[in-house]
Parts: C-alpha cells; sequence; structure tokens
C-alpha cells in the first residue's frame, strides 16, 4: 500500500468520525429527547450518508493515488479505461 493510499484512507477515517461524533452528539443531546432514538437516527442518517460521499469525492479527487491495481481497489475506486469519473463499473 502506498504512503497516497494510507493518506486517503487516515484523511477519509478522520474526517467522517469526526463528522459521526458531532452528529452523535446532537442526535444524544437535542434530538433523542424530542423525537425519540429511532427518529433522531432516520434524521442523521441521510445526513451522515451526503457527508461520507462528500469527503470520499473530495479527498479522491484532492489526493493523487497510483493507478495501479492495488492502489485503485485498496483506496475503494476503480478508474475505467476513458471514463470521466473515477466511481463506476
Amino acid at each position: 500500500m502506498g504512503v497516497a493510499t494510507l493518506q486517503l484512507a487516515v484523511s477519509y477515517f478522520g474526517i467522517v468520525f469526526a463528522a459521526g461524533f458531532v452528529l452523535g452528539v446532537i442526535r444524544t443531546l437535542w434530538l433523542v429527547p424530542e423525537l425519540g432514538e429511532r427518529n433522531a437516527e432516520l434524521i442523521e442518517l441521510p445526513l451522515m450518508f451526503g457527508i461520507y460521499t462528500a469527503v470520499a469525492f473530495y479527498l479522491v479527487r484532492r489526493l493523487t493515488v497510483s493507478t495501479t491495481s492495488f492502489s485503485t481497489v485498496s483506496a475503494g475506486r476503480r478508474r475505467s479505461p476513458g471514463s470521466r469519473y473515477n466511481f463506476c463499473c
């Protein structure tokens, strides 16, 4: 695993973990008492989905990862020849 791949993974983990921690505190302290546990989780779910999707797109575009097979698979993406985007089959 290359240094860029490791940097990508650590950056992704740190950003998503921090966002999840902040949203978890907000959910637990303010939303659960008002709406109940399940409804609070259902409100948090699309926010987290948006955050981890946006962070993945941002980091893949910002950090350069080698295009070798191992690097792209370990970074969670596959580059198709002639494809404009890095996500897709």
